[in-house]
Protein backbone atom coordinates (compact mmCIF):
# COMPACT_ATOMS: atom_id res chain seq x y z
CA UNK A 1 0.00 0.00 0.00
CA UNK A 2 2.88 2.39 0.71
CA UNK A 3 4.21 1.76 -2.79
CA UNK A 4 0.78 2.41 -4.27
CA UNK A 5 0.57 5.76 -2.47
CA UNK A 6 4.00 6.78 -3.66
CA UNK A 7 3.50 5.73 -7.29
CA UNK A 8 0.02 7.20 -7.65
CA UNK A 9 -0.01 10.16 -5.27
CA UNK A 10 3.67 11.02 -4.67
CA UNK A 11 3.02 10.49 -0.97
CA UNK A 12 5.80 9.08 1.21
CA UNK A 13 4.70 7.83 4.64
CA UNK A 14 6.25 5.84 7.47
CA UNK A 15 3.17 4.06 8.75
CA UNK A 16 -0.39 3.10 7.84
CA UNK A 17 -2.79 2.65 10.76
CA UNK A 18 -5.36 -0.18 10.78
CA UNK A 19 -8.28 -0.04 13.21
CA UNK A 20 -11.89 -1.29 12.99
CA UNK A 21 -11.66 -1.86 9.23
CA UNK A 22 -10.24 1.64 8.81
CA UNK A 23 -6.99 2.39 7.01
CA UNK A 24 -5.43 5.80 7.40
CA UNK A 25 -2.18 7.72 7.61
CA UNK A 26 -1.19 11.21 8.71
CA UNK A 27 0.44 14.07 6.83
CA UNK A 28 1.23 17.24 8.80
CA UNK A 29 -1.16 16.07 11.53
CA UNK A 30 -4.02 15.73 9.05
CA UNK A 31 -5.66 12.35 8.87
CA UNK A 32 -6.10 10.82 5.41
CA UNK A 33 -8.35 7.78 5.02
CA UNK A 34 -7.74 5.03 2.47
CA UNK A 35 -10.94 3.47 1.18
CA UNK A 36 -11.48 0.55 -1.16
CA UNK A 37 -14.68 0.88 -3.20
CA UNK A 38 -16.48 -1.36 -5.65
CA UNK A 39 -17.45 -0.35 -9.16
CA UNK A 40 -21.11 -0.14 -8.10
CA UNK A 41 -20.25 2.62 -5.64
CA UNK A 42 -18.48 4.89 -8.13
CA UNK A 43 -21.57 6.84 -9.18
CA UNK A 44 -22.51 7.76 -5.61
CA UNK A 45 -18.93 8.69 -4.71
CA UNK A 46 -18.65 10.81 -7.85
CA UNK A 47 -21.66 12.77 -6.59
CA UNK A 48 -19.98 13.21 -3.21
CA UNK A 49 -16.77 14.41 -4.86
CA UNK A 50 -18.65 17.03 -6.88
CA UNK A 51 -20.60 18.13 -3.82
CA UNK A 52 -17.58 18.40 -1.51
CA UNK A 53 -15.59 20.33 -4.11
CA UNK A 54 -18.38 22.91 -4.23
CA UNK A 55 -18.90 22.96 -0.48
CA UNK A 56 -15.23 23.46 0.29
CA UNK A 57 -15.49 27.03 -1.01
CA UNK A 58 -17.64 27.89 2.01
CA UNK A 59 -17.43 24.93 4.43
CA UNK A 60 -14.25 23.10 5.42
CA UNK A 61 -15.59 19.63 4.66
CA UNK A 62 -13.39 16.59 4.30
CA UNK A 63 -12.15 16.43 0.71
CA UNK A 64 -11.05 13.80 -1.77
CA UNK A 65 -7.51 13.73 -3.15
CA UNK A 66 -6.52 13.55 -6.80
CA UNK A 67 -3.92 11.06 -7.96
CA UNK A 68 -1.14 11.71 -10.48
CA UNK A 69 -3.51 11.15 -13.38
CA UNK A 70 -5.94 13.83 -12.17
CA UNK A 71 -8.42 11.19 -11.14
CA UNK A 72 -9.98 10.58 -7.73
CA UNK A 73 -10.01 6.81 -8.34
CA UNK A 74 -6.99 4.52 -8.42
CA UNK A 75 -7.53 0.97 -9.62
CA UNK A 76 -6.26 -1.66 -7.20
CA UNK A 77 -6.96 -5.43 -7.10
CA UNK A 78 -10.18 -5.21 -9.12
CA UNK A 79 -11.39 -2.41 -6.86
CA UNK A 80 -10.74 1.29 -6.60
CA UNK A 81 -8.79 3.23 -4.01
CA UNK A 82 -9.90 6.71 -2.96
CA UNK A 83 -8.26 9.00 -0.45
CA UNK A 84 -10.08 11.62 1.53
CA UNK A 85 -8.60 14.09 3.92
CA UNK A 86 -9.98 15.11 7.29
CA UNK A 87 -9.68 18.90 7.21
CA UNK A 88 -11.03 19.41 10.73
CA UNK A 89 -8.85 19.01 13.78
CA UNK A 90 -10.71 18.95 17.09
CA UNK A 91 -14.03 17.59 18.31
CA UNK A 92 -16.04 20.63 19.37
CA UNK A 93 -18.98 21.75 17.27
CA UNK A 94 -22.05 23.91 17.83
CA UNK A 95 -25.32 24.88 16.17
CA UNK A 96 -23.55 27.34 13.89
CA UNK A 97 -21.64 24.41 12.37
CA UNK A 98 -24.96 22.70 11.58
CA UNK A 99 -26.49 25.88 10.16
CA UNK A 100 -23.78 25.93 7.48
CA UNK A 101 -25.41 22.95 5.79
CA UNK A 102 -28.90 24.46 5.62
CA UNK A 103 -30.55 25.15 2.26
CA UNK A 104 -27.62 23.98 0.15
CA UNK A 105 -28.50 22.69 -3.29
CA UNK A 106 -27.19 19.16 -3.63
CA UNK A 107 -27.45 16.20 -5.96
CA UNK A 108 -27.99 13.55 -3.28
CA UNK A 109 -30.99 11.25 -3.33
CA UNK A 110 -33.81 12.17 -0.95
CA UNK A 111 -33.58 10.38 2.38
CA UNK A 112 -37.03 8.86 2.95
CA UNK A 113 -37.13 9.13 6.71
CA UNK A 114 -40.55 7.50 7.10
CA UNK A 115 -39.52 4.52 5.04
CA UNK A 116 -36.30 4.20 7.07
CA UNK A 117 -38.22 4.39 10.35
CA UNK A 118 -40.75 1.74 9.31
CA UNK A 119 -37.97 -0.59 8.15
CA UNK A 120 -36.04 -0.09 11.37
CA UNK A 121 -39.03 -0.84 13.63
CA UNK A 122 -39.84 -3.97 11.60
CA UNK A 123 -36.22 -5.16 11.83
CA UNK A 124 -36.11 -4.58 15.59
CA UNK A 125 -39.39 -6.45 16.12
CA UNK A 126 -37.95 -9.38 14.15
CA UNK A 127 -34.80 -9.33 16.29
CA UNK A 128 -36.89 -9.29 19.49
CA UNK A 129 -38.58 -12.50 18.36
CA UNK A 130 -35.24 -14.03 17.34
CA UNK A 131 -33.62 -13.19 20.69
CA UNK A 132 -36.72 -13.75 22.83
CA UNK A 133 -34.76 -15.65 25.49
CA UNK A 134 -31.80 -13.23 25.55
CA UNK A 135 -31.16 -9.59 26.39
CA UNK A 136 -33.77 -9.26 29.14
CA UNK A 137 -33.25 -5.51 29.53
CA UNK A 138 -33.99 -5.03 25.85
CA UNK A 139 -37.06 -7.30 26.01
CA UNK A 140 -38.44 -5.43 29.04
CA UNK A 141 -37.94 -1.96 27.58
CA UNK A 142 -38.37 -2.28 23.81
CA UNK A 143 -42.18 -2.09 23.62
CA UNK A 144 -42.15 1.35 25.24
CA UNK A 145 -39.72 2.75 22.67
CA UNK A 146 -41.45 1.00 19.78
CA UNK A 147 -44.61 2.78 20.92
CA UNK A 148 -42.77 6.11 20.80
CA UNK A 149 -41.54 5.31 17.30
CA UNK A 150 -45.02 4.38 16.09
CA UNK A 151 -46.37 7.69 17.42
CA UNK A 152 -43.67 9.60 15.53
CA UNK A 153 -44.33 7.62 12.35
CA UNK A 154 -48.09 8.11 12.53
CA UNK A 155 -47.79 11.85 13.15
CA UNK A 156 -45.29 12.48 10.37
CA UNK A 157 -47.04 10.12 7.95
CA UNK A 158 -49.99 12.55 7.75
CA UNK A 159 -47.57 14.95 6.07
CA UNK A 160 -45.85 12.44 3.77
CA UNK A 161 -46.79 14.42 0.64
CA UNK A 162 -45.09 17.51 2.06
CA UNK A 163 -41.83 15.87 3.11
CA UNK A 164 -39.97 15.95 -0.20
CA UNK A 165 -40.81 19.63 -0.64
CA UNK A 166 -38.76 20.36 2.46
CA UNK A 167 -35.78 18.12 1.69
CA UNK A 168 -33.50 20.95 0.66
CA UNK A 169 -30.63 20.61 3.11
CA UNK A 170 -27.65 18.41 3.75
CA UNK A 171 -28.17 16.35 6.86
CA UNK A 172 -25.99 13.72 8.50
CA UNK A 173 -26.89 10.08 9.01
CA UNK A 174 -25.08 9.17 12.20
CA UNK A 175 -25.17 6.15 14.46
CA UNK A 176 -25.42 5.68 18.21
CA UNK A 177 -21.97 6.95 19.04
CA UNK A 178 -21.76 10.66 19.73
CA UNK A 179 -20.72 12.59 16.68
CA UNK A 180 -17.93 15.14 16.41
CA UNK A 181 -16.39 17.40 13.77
CA UNK A 182 -15.02 14.43 11.89
CA UNK A 183 -18.55 13.06 11.45
CA UNK A 184 -20.13 16.43 10.70
CA UNK A 185 -17.76 17.14 7.81
CA UNK A 186 -17.49 13.55 6.58
CA UNK A 187 -19.16 13.33 3.12
CA UNK A 188 -20.08 9.69 3.71
CA UNK A 189 -22.57 10.79 6.38
CA UNK A 190 -24.34 13.28 4.07
CA UNK A 191 -28.01 12.77 3.25
CA UNK A 192 -30.61 15.02 1.62
CA UNK A 193 -33.27 15.83 4.19
CA UNK A 194 -35.09 18.50 6.16
CA UNK A 195 -32.85 20.96 7.98
CA UNK A 196 -34.47 20.01 11.30
CA UNK A 197 -33.12 16.46 11.06
CA UNK A 198 -29.68 17.55 12.24
CA UNK A 199 -31.17 19.86 14.84
CA UNK A 200 -32.99 16.92 16.44
CA UNK A 201 -29.74 14.92 16.56
CA UNK A 202 -27.97 17.91 18.06
CA UNK A 203 -30.60 18.14 20.82
CA UNK A 204 -30.35 14.40 21.51
CA UNK A 205 -26.57 14.73 21.61
CA UNK A 206 -26.85 17.61 24.10
CA UNK A 207 -29.29 15.58 26.22
CA UNK A 208 -26.88 12.64 26.39
CA UNK A 209 -24.01 14.96 27.25
CA UNK A 210 -26.13 16.71 29.89
CA UNK A 211 -25.38 20.05 28.21
CA UNK A 212 -28.90 20.75 26.97
CA UNK A 213 -29.92 24.41 26.73
CA UNK A 214 -33.69 24.86 27.03
CA UNK A 215 -33.52 28.50 26.01
CA UNK A 216 -31.76 27.45 22.82
CA UNK A 217 -34.43 24.82 22.13
CA UNK A 218 -37.26 27.28 22.72
CA UNK A 219 -35.69 29.71 20.25
CA UNK A 220 -35.37 26.95 17.65
CA UNK A 221 -39.06 26.10 17.88
CA UNK A 222 -40.22 29.71 17.95
CA UNK A 223 -38.24 30.47 14.79
CA UNK A 224 -39.48 27.37 12.94
CA UNK A 225 -42.49 27.04 10.66
CA UNK A 226 -45.36 24.74 11.69
CA UNK A 227 -44.04 21.98 9.45
CA UNK A 228 -40.43 22.40 10.62
CA UNK A 229 -41.61 22.21 14.22
CA UNK A 230 -43.66 19.11 13.46
CA UNK A 231 -40.68 17.46 11.75
CA UNK A 232 -38.38 18.41 14.64
CA UNK A 233 -40.82 17.18 17.26
CA UNK A 234 -41.34 13.83 15.47
CA UNK A 235 -37.58 13.33 15.21
CA UNK A 236 -37.17 14.06 18.90
CA UNK A 237 -39.92 11.60 19.72
CA UNK A 238 -38.43 8.88 17.52
CA UNK A 239 -36.03 6.94 19.83
CA UNK A 240 -33.07 6.68 17.46
CA UNK A 241 -30.49 6.58 20.25
CA UNK A 242 -32.19 3.61 21.93
CA UNK A 243 -32.64 1.79 18.61
CA UNK A 244 -29.03 2.35 17.52
CA UNK A 245 -27.85 1.05 20.86
CA UNK A 246 -29.93 -2.14 20.95
CA UNK A 247 -28.97 -2.93 17.35
CA UNK A 248 -25.36 -2.88 18.53
CA UNK A 249 -26.35 -5.08 21.47
CA UNK A 250 -27.86 -7.62 19.07
CA UNK A 251 -24.58 -7.55 17.12
CA UNK A 252 -22.64 -7.87 20.39
CA UNK A 253 -20.82 -4.62 19.69
CA UNK A 254 -22.18 -3.01 22.87
CA UNK A 255 -22.91 -4.27 26.36
CA UNK A 256 -26.59 -4.52 27.27
CA UNK A 257 -25.83 -2.62 30.49
CA UNK A 258 -25.44 0.57 28.43
CA UNK A 259 -29.21 0.57 27.94
CA UNK A 260 -29.65 1.22 31.66
CA UNK A 261 -28.59 4.85 31.33
CA UNK A 262 -31.15 5.41 28.54
CA UNK A 263 -33.96 3.88 30.61
CA UNK A 264 -32.86 5.73 33.73
CA UNK A 265 -33.23 9.08 31.93
CA UNK A 266 -36.57 8.21 30.32
CA UNK A 267 -38.67 10.46 32.57
CA UNK A 268 -36.20 13.29 32.07
CA UNK A 269 -36.49 12.92 28.30
CA UNK A 270 -40.31 12.94 28.52
CA UNK A 271 -40.01 16.29 30.32
CA UNK A 272 -38.02 17.54 27.33
CA UNK A 273 -40.78 16.44 24.94
CA UNK A 274 -43.41 18.06 27.17
CA UNK A 275 -41.40 21.28 27.18
CA UNK A 276 -41.24 21.27 23.37
CA UNK A 277 -44.97 20.54 23.09
CA UNK A 278 -45.86 23.51 25.28
CA UNK A 279 -43.82 25.86 23.10
CA UNK A 280 -45.79 24.84 20.00
CA UNK A 281 -49.15 24.37 21.71
CA UNK A 282 -50.86 26.13 18.78
CA UNK A 283 -49.84 23.23 16.48
CA UNK A 284 -52.97 21.07 16.61
CA UNK A 285 -51.23 17.97 15.33
CA UNK A 286 -48.61 18.00 18.08
CA UNK A 287 -51.29 18.88 20.63
CA UNK A 288 -53.02 15.55 19.93
CA UNK A 289 -50.00 13.64 21.26
CA UNK A 290 -50.96 13.20 24.91
CA UNK A 291 -49.55 9.89 26.08
CA UNK A 292 -46.69 11.53 28.00
CA UNK A 293 -48.65 14.38 29.60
Amino acid sequence: MKDLLFLNYDIIIDKIYYKDNEKCFFVNNYKINILEVNKDDLEHITKLISLTNNLYNTITVNTFILNNRDSFFTKYNNKYIILYKNNNIGNVFCLNDIYKFWSINNNLDNYDILDEWVKEVDQIEEKLIMFNMEFKTVQNSANYYIGMAENAIQLLNDYRNSINNYNDSIGHKLSYRLFDNNDLYNPFTFIKTNKMYDISNYIKYSFLQNTIDYNEIELLFRNGTDYENLFLFCNLMYPSVYFDLIKNVFLEKESETKIDSIIKNRKKYIKLLSFCKKIVKSNKNIKLINWFN
